[in-house]
């Protein structure tokens, strides 16, 4: 399984996948990197020398040294879910690589037993809307 670290393979991948270069020019100098899907956006991937820290309007929520392919898509499924659909993965809306992973396959198995009595539709709509979201990220 590959392993990503906050360098130029993992840039590329994030500007490919929509975000934007929003590092400042101190930053730059110090070789740190900050990107946003929108300028004005709130929520961050920091590369903060080696570490990748994620950040929302200055407020850490998990940081890590490297990440699997699954955790670089938990991450994206952050970044591009509506807060309202990532709070079901964290009711606070806190980003968390080991929480999302257990989050989203409960979701996966609270989908399946929804669907097999055929009951609430519209939370069976919402969880399939989150799932697919995840199962659509790809940067391949």
């Amino acid at each position: 399984m590959k392993r990503y670290q906050a360098n130029g393979k993992l840039e590329q991948i994030l500007l490919n996948q929509g975000f934007i270069d929003t590092t400042s020019q101190i930053d730059k100098l110090k070789g740190k990197k900050s990107f946003k899907l929108t300028k004005n956006s709130r929520k961050e991937i920091y590369f903060d020398y080696i570490n990748i820290r994620i950040l929302e309007s200055t407020k850490g929520h998990d940081s890590c040294y490297k990440m699997t392919e699954d955790e670089l898509k938990y991450l994206l499924l952050f970044f591009k879910l509506k807060s309202t659909d990532f709070k079901e993965i964290d009711h606070n809306g806190k980003f968390n690589f080991k929480k999302s992973k257990e989050r989203l396959d409960s979701l996966s198995k609270e989908l399946q037993s929804l669907t097999k009595y055929n009951m609430h539709k519209p939370r069976r709509v919402k969880l399939k809307r989150i799932l697919d979201s995840f199962e659509n990220i790809n940067w391949n």
